[in-house]
């Protein structure tokens, strides 16, 4: 065994390879921060689908309420939506003052802004009268 040559490896072996497990983990950070973007833009929109939901259903008790007192339905209904950081898109009134349904759309805009994805989640509720509001999809 000559001098300066450990373990029978050649002085220089490997040197092109040098660096590379820097690169590998560069690239293995990159797609986890990929990930986790992609994991977060997906929960912020099911977390704001189901606060749109919730608000639609609000909104829409709150309009019942006010129609069972004599009152404006979808004015409560738009009071409701805007105190819960929605904005009443649509609102219906079905029925006279016995017997009747109220049907509200509400949009959620989603914070974080994303090109290809959607800006806002919206949702659908009803409520009235028992034997209106059951006959509702």
């Amino acid at each position: 065994m000559s001098a300066g040559v450990r373990g029978g490896s050649r002085p220089g072996a490997g040197r092109g390879e040098r660096g590379s497990g820097t690169g590998l983990t560069v690239a293995v950070v990159a797609v986890l921060a990929l990930v986790a973007t992609a994991v977060a833009l997906v929960g912020s929109a099911a977390l704001h689908t189901g606060r749109a939901r919730a608000v639609a259903d609000l909104a829409a008790l709150a309009g019942a309420r006010a129609l069972s007192e004599a009152g404006e339905g979808c004015a409560a209904a738009r009071r409701t939506a805007e105190l819960n950081g929605a904005r009443l898109q649509d609102c219906r009134v079905e029925g006279d003052a016995i017997s009747f349904v109220v049907s509200v759309r509400v949009r959620v805009e989603l914070p974080l802004r994303t090109p290809g994805l959607p800006r806002h989640v919206q949702a659908d509720a009803h409520a009235g009268t028992a034997d209106l509001a059951a006959a509702r999809p």
